[in-house]
């Protein structure tokens, strides 16, 4: 939730709501995230022209659910609050979690091959507030000596490790994982065969 989810306080009009947007392709993902917290709501797939890319339409699709206690627990607990892209951090329950950062790469990270000194490596990256990207870089700490720092893209912050030195990492986010975003997983699964 802390990546593509959100909360809307709707307190003055209603009660608060939760919602969690996807790519379309990734409609098995919410259908895990329904059925993890017991909801039966409908799932919206939507068209959306692009924030970013000019002439672009993202196929979405999202499940909405209202719920002041759940949406309230979110932000008392789990630092999901309202306008979380300037103020998200990471709460202090979490920051060693791995089941936590797998589910925040899978939605605001990404898995790719880059070129590192003319060989092609496996890469990945965070973006996110400052907090949460150093978060991350602590964390990757725990499987490799990193100096990385947050850089800023604009609105948010990224940061980015290359090489076979986050395989450890990879491994450790995706190999044994139950719950992932399938597309990520399989090419997790693919560095640390193509890798290793």
């Amino acid at each position: 939730m802390l990546g593509d989810g959100c909360v809307e306080d709707r307190r003055k009009t209603s009660n608060m709501r939760i919602m969690l947007r996807l790519k379309a392709s990734d409609i098995e993902h919410i259908e895990k995230f329904r059925a993890f917290v017991g909801h039966q709501g409908k799932i919206y797939m939507q068209s959306i022209p692009s924030k970013v890319t000019k002439n672009r339409i993202n196929h979405t699709c999202s499940v909405n659910i209202t719920s002041t206690p759940m949406a309230l627990d979110l932000i008392n607990i789990w630092g999901v609050t309202p306008n979380k892209r300037f103020n998200a951090k990471v709460c202090k329950n979490m920051e060693d979690n791995i089941d936590f950062w797998r589910g925040l790469i899978d939605s605001d990270g990404s898995l790719f091959y880059k070129k590192v000194q003319k060989t092609i490596r496996p890469a990945i990256n965070i973006t996110g507030t400052r907090a949460i990207c150093e978060s991350f870089i602590r964390f990757a700490g725990a499987y490799f000596i990193t100096e990385a720092k947050p850089y800023s893209d604009g609105n948010s912050f990224q940061v980015m490790f290359a090489g076979n030195k986050i395989l450890p990492l990879i491994g450790g986010l995706y190999g044994n994982a139950e719950v992932y975003l399938a597309r990520k997983h399989a090419l997790a699964q693919k560095f640390i065969q193509e890798f290793a």
